[in-house]
């Protein structure tokens, strides 16, 4: 029933991505320690992130490798983000639902760019949320808890390659 309702919620916030609703900051209540808890709040806070900016990637730009990394994130962040639902729903932790203030921070800075602008600034957010996404999984890789710690490892390999191509099309010329 939990892994339902934790699909479900997933499933809410990918559509209300694509209707440009307000995301929603988890807040997590658990028997987690500290350093675990950390972990989850910031993955899931970075997951959602990563979708928003893969679907304005996807949608805003007319570069066509911004596009293409637009797309890599969004294939490869919905799953992402399931398995982290799964995993915080196996350690008997809920992301209750509140917009984070980085969300919000995020498309101020990015609402009134457009064209080269835009896709300049937002691969460039896209590769500093990456490269804090990568410090997140190495701390999660340190954990006590064997399953917290495998999927911090299996995300900060997923994270590494990202970033190596977001990189790429940051140092690409524009087109």
């Amino acid at each position: 029933m939990n892994t339902l309702l934790a699909t479900s919620a997933l499933l809410a916030l990918i559509v209300s991505v694509g209707h440009s609703q307000e995301f929603k900051k988890p807040l997590i209540s658990s028997d987690l320690g500290g350093r675990e808890l950390g972990f989850l709040t910031k993955a899931n806070e970075h997951g959602i992130l990563l979708l928003y900016l893969a679907e304005l990637l996807q949608d805003r730009s007319t570069a066509k490798p911004v596009q293409a990394l637009g797309e890599l994130l969004a294939s490869t962040q919905g799953e992402e983000n399931s398995r982290l639902i799964q995993l915080a729903s196996g350690k008997s932790t809920n992301f209750k639902a509140e917009t984070p203030p980085a969300l919000k921070k995020l498309q101020t800075r990015l609402g009134a760019t457009v064209a080269a602008t835009f896709d300049k600034a937002a691969v460039g957010e896209t590769v500093l949320l990456l490269k804090e996404s990568i410090a997140n999984y190495e701390a999660g890789a340190k954990s006590k808890d064997a399953e917290i710690q495998a999927f911090a490892d299996q995300g900060l390999q997923l994270a590494k390659e990202k970033l190596g191509i977001a990189t790429k099309v940051a140092e690409a010329p524009a087109e």
